[in-house]
């Protein structure tokens, strides 16, 4: 395990770091920029320290200072606290992410390997395997042709709460791009795709703490405005609000229907609102 996690104090303060960083689901890493194996040392790397910390965020402070113990924690109680939510975060990454990324982090690998013994090990198998086809389905399908009820396709999993947190960030960024965005515009005239994305990835370059949404999102986001494009539709998206732009590009990534995507998620937020 990673030599980080092995004091319970270090583990503590990583959990803080993350939440203070805003993290805000699978999309933290750019995977589609990432691309196909083989990855170097350093992006597996990445790959499990995000993982790795995306499941600590979920334990009480109780179960976190357990984590050097683990998965030989004693008390019962705790030990089937951590690995259930251990096993939610590997059925929702194998959905959303996929592999050969998840198999980069450590403690899945180490989880997984307890499914062979365990009773309900063959479900949780199951399970993993039916999560691994329905993040393919949702990948495969043609934008918005998915969120069709009478089609019988899969729809993109939201990752609670990080979708809220993630959709009021991406309001944020996205409007101080689309600024720049106009003024590019109007100092080029550059009106194509092929003009514009290598623009916004310069911006993000350049200052990528002042996009933390948007900037791990950007091969997600330079697919959409291509495909706005082939619609004939690209100016009028890059004319749209923030808020409208980010919640027609949550509803392209996920194939959920826009309005009650956005009703979704604000319900997520009421949730997360209510904790604090």
């Amino acid at each position: 395990m990673p030599e980080e996690l092995a004091n319970a104090n270090r583990v503590r303060e990583l959990q803080l770091k993350y939440e203070e960083a805003g993290r805000s689901g699978a999309f933290d890493i750019d995977f589609g920029e990432l691309g196909p194996p083989p990855h170097t040392p350093e992006q597996c790397a990445l790959c499990n320290c995000y993982f790795t910390l995306s499941w600590i965020a979920t334990l009480t402070p109780q179960e976190a200072t357990l984590l050097p113990y683990w998965p030989n924690v004693r008390e019962s109680a705790p030990r089937k606290s951590m690995n259930d939510k251990l096993d939610r975060s590997i059925m929702g990454m194998a959905s959303v992410v996929g592999k050969p990324y998840i198999d980069y982090c450590q403690y899945y690998q180490r989880r997984m390997e307890d499914w062979r013994t365990e009773p309900n090990g063959p479900k949780l198998l199951r399970e993993y395997g039916k999560a691994l086809a329905h993040g393919a389905e949702v990948e495969q399908a043609p934008p918005y042709e998915h969120c069709d009820v009478f089609s019988g396709s899969k729809k993109g999993i939201l990752q609670e709460p990080h979708a809220y947190i993630w959709r009021e960030q991406a309001v944020i960024d996205w409007g101080m791009m689309r600024e720049r965005i106009k003024k590019f515009q109007q100092e080029t005239r550059a009106k194509t795709a092929a003009e514009i994305c290598p623009f916004i990835k310069s911006e993000i370059d350049k200052e990528p703490l002042a996009f933390p949404a948007i900037g791990p999102r950007f091969s997600n986001i330079e697919r959409f405005l291509r495909y706005s494009e082939a619609e004939d539709n690209l100016d009028r998206v890059l004319r749209w609000r923030p808020r409208q732009f980010v919640k027609q590009f949550m509803s392209y990534c996920t194939g959920r229907e826009a309005v009650s995507l956005g009703h979704d998620i604000g319900r997520m937020g009421k949730a997360l609102k209510a904790k604090l």
